[in-house]
């Protein structure tokens, strides 16, 4: 904003004293200033810090769903699944090596809230965070180096899929959690490099026999994840994965998930369900109707 325009020196000052207004407002609740709050502060700035109980974190101010929950919340973005996996693999031992001596992978990592949630839990753990959206890749490693993890952390700026080379992203922009690989260019995509788990095991960058939890949310794209990734899977390590049918069906890897699903693992609970039952993989597809509604969940998948 410059300060010789007018116009928008103007809208600054009426959104500053929207602000101010709603912090001397004493009957609104903490949620509703910190709303309030957000939608006069995403009409000035780019970014907004959260401190959170464990790190701190910046968030794009535009972004109507990571972003503004994180802010108004003060919390990571569904740290609340990250709290029941986390519970789950410990209770049930599942991780080898455990959570505090091996890797975090967070495939689809967006700004940081899980793995930097993770690494500030855990002081020992090392992580591999891939994202592929530029300015959610610019966010988080600013969110890296702010919470002083950078040393604990590898960072692949690219989509990981079952191919190498160039890929295309559709950027929503009121989400960065909803970024989407897409077969075809529009007025709204990006083209983002793309690798596989594969490529990153045989360079180094992942070793199978240390990674404690694999972590994976890619709005449809996780059959193809999974495609690229034989020598990690090989390993068998737990994992957590988003299921969105509707997400899946529309990249073509509904059916061929629930195929991965009964290979690579023996059961899954579905961290929507208060039961936190246990199911053989091999039900998996009937996840497809409960979720078909467009609604979706995190699977955790044990060996």
């Amino acid at each position: 904003m410059s300060a010789t325009d007018p116009e928008a020196t103007a809208a600054a000052a009426e959104h500053l004293a929207a602000a101010a207004a709603l912090l001397d407002d004493a009957d609104l609740s903490s949620w509703e200033l910190r709303d309030g709050f957000h939608r006069c502060a995403m009409q000035l700035v780019d970014t907004l810090g959260v401190a959170t109980a464990r790190t701190r974190l910046q968030v794009g101010a535009l972004d109507l769903v990571v972003g503004r929950t994180t802010f108004v919340t003060g919390a990571p973005f569904e740290v609340e699944s990250l709290n029941t996996a986390l519970r789950l693999v410990d209770e049930l031992e599942l991780a080898s090596p455990p959570l505090g001596a091996g890797t975090f992978v967070d495939l689809g990592a967006n700004i940081g809230t899980t793995v930097i949630e993770v690494l500030a839990r855990y002081p020992a753990a090392r992580a591999v965070a891939a994202e592929p959206a530029p300015g959610n890749f610019s966010l988080l490693r600013q969110n890296v180096i702010a919470n002083g993890v950078e040393d604990r952390v590898a960072l692949i700026a690219a989509a990981i899929s079952d191919t190498e080379g160039d890929l295309e992203l559709d950027l929503d922009p009121e989400n960065s959690g909803a970024h989407q690989v897409v077969t075809a260019r529009s007025a709204r995509s990006t083209t983002i490099p793309g690798v596989t788990v594969d490529r990153l095991v045989a360079d180094g960058v992942i070793d199978p026999g240390d990674v404690s939890l694999l972590w994976i949310d890619s709005q449809g794209h996780e059959a193809q994840i999974l495609d690229g990734a034989a020598a990690l899977l090989a390993h068998r390590p737990p994992a957590v994965v988003e299921y969105w049918p509707q997400g899946l069906q529309a990249a073509g890897g509904l059916e061929r998930l629930h195929e991965q699903l009964a290979t690579s693992w023996t059961e899954f609970v579905d961290l929507e369900d208060e039961t936190l039952r246990r199911a053989p993989t091999s039900s998996a597809a009937s996840l497809a109707d409960r979720y078909s509604d467009g609604t979706f969940t995190e699977l955790l998948l044990i060996p």
